[in-house]
């Protein structure tokens, strides 16, 4: 399969999460792009101070029910860049 891009980087992997209580995540992980370029295609440019990250990592409450997050990753990763949709239940 061929790279896809997405934010001015490639997608690396991706994966849903529903947690017991029904709340669900969307994750998508970046390679070749910072999250701080990501933040700003999404709009989403509050410095999230709870993320555990070397560079900044961002969040944005979109409505009562959704919350992006756009995290900072370090190389030994494996990926530059996450974005997460956070679905309350």
């Amino acid at each position: 399969g061929g790279k896809v891009a997405l934010f001015g980087g490639t997608v690396d992997s991706a994966s849903v999460d529903i947690a017991p209580g029904g709340s669900k995540s969307l994750h998508v992980y970046l390679k070749d792009v910072a999250a701080e370029q990501v933040g700003r295609q999404l709009s989403v440019t509050t410095v999230n101070e709870d993320a555990e990250t070397e560079a900044p990592s961002y969040i944005r409450k979109v409505d009562a029910k959704h919350t992006l997050h756009v995290g900072a990753a370090d190389d030994y990763e494996g990926y530059s860049a996450s974005v997460t949709c956070q679905i309350a239940g």
